[in-house]
């Protein structure tokens, strides 16, 4: 790269942080929020909060001696706690200050995903790609919630990016950071654990050298074990078998992910005794066992209806606009308003994004059709590919909620932007 072409990197990467940064400000100072203390993000605070008191991790509210548990992950009760700790240092208000603290994350993650889209885009398709991150609102509005997905992006984002790296420059320092930045996105939201062990099994295969299984693809992994599996052992030894676990979680988003009639009764009546999902796991008294010996009965009774919900139906509805469980559109917990009702600009872009939602998630999936028969594969557009499936599979097993699909919205757009690169060379060369 000439200096010119370096200083045009620069100034694009500089603009993008300060315009998605002034727009997450913009959006914290126009929101009106109706008590965002509220549902998981109770949860979160009275783990932060017994952190920060007892060094207990644990969702009991106002006990004196709570007991621990292992339900959520540690990873964003931890930053909510470190967020306290500097405002208190600083003499700032605490909800404020991690508020801004994720509007700052958001503008890094726009940051990153630019020079991820450099590594096998022009500077041109990069920076498109980066700049509907900048303007997605679903990514904005999420920085206004106490809730993991901001930082789950950004961290996603920044392993993506050094294991990109490392597959470029085969550098220790960069397996080892990968390694580590992976291990925490898994301890901020656990449905990406088993994707640093796909991501190196493909690097084994596909690794033409004879040494494949070397020195960093086994740094790599023992960093992500070591710190992953601390967690693990920490749950092992100090939570009690009746606790609140991570597994019965797993049950009921699997419960409520085999019922394709869950959002709409919840929509009319969120706390409905006659939902069926609410029925079943009443029913399973969590006892895994049970669900899947029911569900395999129900799948052999309606083979059709289970294959076009699990196949079609949720993948659609994981990558779908409206959030479902939550106030609708791009909200979760009530806003009484934001700035999209206040500025035609911003209400424009929402518009616009929501226009633009449904293709860029088709080009996205199109790309596969690159990805797999071009002669040109570039090393960094696989491990987005990788991730985006690995994790949607996840969610449609479980819950397909659209909300959970927002952490990787910059994933996706960078897709999309390789779809329509090749695209438009594969039309130049028709020319």
């Amino acid at each position: 790269m000439n200096i010119s072409q370096r200083t045009k990197s620069l100034s694009l990467a500089l603009i993008l942080f300060l315009f998605a940064l002034f727009v997450r400000v913009q959006y914290l100072h126009h929101a009106d929020f109706d008590n965002p203390f509220r549902g998981d993000a109770i949860s979160y605070v009275a783990y932060a909060e017994n952190l920060n008191e007892f060094g207990i991790f644990s969702k009991e509210e106002d006990s004196d001696n709570p007991e621990p548990d292992s339900y959520w992950a540690p990873g964003y009760p931890v930053f909510i706690v470190i967020m306290g700790k500097f405002a208190k240092a600083f003499s700032l208000e605490p909800f404020s200050t991690l508020l801004y603290a994720q509007a700052l994350l958001g503008a890094l993650i726009c940051l990153y995903c630019f020079y991820i889209g450099k590594q096998y885009l022009t500077l041109g398709f990069a920076f498109s790609a980066a700049f509907l991150t900048a303007i997605s609102p679903h990514l904005i509005s999420m920085g206004g919630y106490i809730l993991t997905e901001t930082l789950f992006s950004f961290l996603l984002l920044v392993s993506i990016y050094y294991y990109v790296l490392w597959l470029n420059k085969r550098n220790m320092l960069y397996a080892a950071v990968a390694g580590i930045l992976f291990a925490l996105t898994s301890l901020v939201n656990p449905v990406i654990f088993f994707a640093p062990f796909i991501l190196i099994l493909f690097d084994i295969i596909t690794n033409k050298s004879a040494n494949r299984l070397n020195r960093q693809n086994i740094t790599f992994l023992i960093l992500f074990c070591l710190i992953t599996g601390s967690w693990s052992l920490r749950n092992y030894i100090n939570v009690a078998p009746e606790k609140a676990s991570s597994s019965q979680r797993i049950l009921t988003n699997l419960i409520i992910g085999s019922h394709d009639d869950f959002y709409k009764i919840w929509r009319t009546h969120p706390l409905a005794p006659n939902n069926p999902a609410t029925i079943d796991e009443q029913r399973f008294k969590g006892e895994m066992s049970e669900f899947i010996a029911t569900l395999a009965d129900r799948i052999a009774e309606h083979p059709g209806h289970y294959a076009k919900w699990y196949f079609i139906d949720k993948p659609l509805l994981l990558w779908s606009w409206n959030i479902l469980i939550g106030q609708g559109d791009i909200f979760i917990y009530p806003v009484k308003s934001s700035i999209y009702d206040k500025s035609n600009l911003a209400l424009l872009s929402h518009v616009l994004m929501k226009a633009l939602h449904p293709y860029l998630f088709f080009m996205a999936l199109l790309g596969l059709f690159f990805l797999f028969f071009v002669k040109e594969r570039n090393m960094a557009i696989i491990p987005l590919y990788s991730i985006v499936i690995y994790v949607s599979a996840v969610y449609v097993c479980l819950q397909a909620e659209p909300r959970y699909s927002i952490p990787l919205r910059p994933e996706m757009y960078l897709c999309a932007m390789f779809f329509l690169s090749h695209l438009m060379k594969r039309v130049k060369r028709q020319k």
